[in-house]
Formats: C-alpha cells, structure tokens, sequence
C-alpha cells in the first residue's frame, strides 16, 4: 500500500489516503465487444479527421503520406509485424495531424494503444502487409487527395472496414 496525501473536499486538512500498489502486469483478452467499439469509435473519429484533414494537407501533408508509402512500397519479401504497425499508425498518425481538431487528436491518442494492439494481432493472425498494406493505403491517399471530405470519408470507412472484418473472423470471446 501507498499513502498520498490529499485534502480532504470540506476542509484544507490532508488526510492520508492508502491504495493499493500496482503488482506485475495486467493481461486482457481480446474480445469480440473491445474490437466492435474500438472499430466504431475509431471510424468515427478517423472520418470526421480524414473529411478536415483532405481540405488542409497540401502539398507537405502528401509528401509525408508518400514517404510512409515509399517504406511500405520498399518492403519486397518480409516485414516484421511490428515495422507494419507502425508504417501503418505512422501513416493515419499524419491524418490526424492535419485535421487540425485538438479534441479529435486527444480521442485518438487516448485509442492509439488499443489500435495497435489490433493491427498486432490482425498482423499476427492474417500476415497480408505485403499484398495489401501499400496499396490500401494508397488507395486512401489518393482518396484524400482529391480535396472531397466525403470521398475521404468513403475512403476511410472502406479502408478500416478491411482490418475490421479480418479482427471479426477471429475465434474471439463475445466479452
């Protein structure tokens, strides 16, 4: 146990208040409910992100989306799960980047963690990166580039549908 001070709500008095110490680490199973939410808040806000995001990248946003593509495109005969995660957040990291809405950005950043823990274990569990992982996400590129916030939109729904319905065809536990 631990003791921290706090003052106590009706009076400027500290009081000591024990909780217990964190011990070891905490392991959670993947469940057919955390992927259903993670999907559907995800698609929310990466669709409200993208639609803001297409209006504002420019040609700086691009350039850096095409660098992201150019390492998924070099990537000819294996990639490690892990260098697939992170090309893959690095490149919806730079949506989120331009959408220029600081709460959409905190939701993100609060469900990135969980994001990848469901690449890691759709990556584990259907190792396609190399037929899919470039030209998916240049298909969405190219949808945001047009400037069309519903087309950006529409690009994002069809492209995290994809690694949504993989997750779906998992033996995973209903909760």
């Amino acid at each position: 146990m631990s003791r921290m001070p706090m003052l106590h709500p009706r009076s400027a008095r500290s009081i000591a208040v024990a909780r217990p110490m964190p011990r070891g680490a905490f392991v959670s199973t993947l469940t057919k409910t955390d992927v259903d939410e993670v999907h559907t808040l995800r698609g929310a806000i990466e669709k409200l992100a993208a639609g803001r995001a297409c209006t504002r990248m420019q040609g700086e946003g691009f350039a850096e989306m095409d660098a992201v593509l150019e390492q998924m495109k070099s990537v000819d005969t294996k990639i490690d799960p892990e260098d697939a995660v992170r090309l893959d957040l690095q490149f919806h990291d730079i949506i989120y980047a331009y959408c220029d809405h600081a709460r959409v950005q905190r939701v993100w950043e609060s469900i990135r963690g969980q994001v990848t823990v469901f690449l890691r274990a759709r990556n584990a569990s259907f190792p396609d990166f190399l037929d899919v992982g470039y030209s998916e996400h240049k298909e969405l590129r190219d949808a945001l580039a047009l400037g069309d916030p519903q087309a950006a939109q529409d690009g994002i729904d069809k492209h995290i549908l994809g690694a949504y319905e993989r997750l779906k065809r998992l033996n995973l536990p209903d909760r």
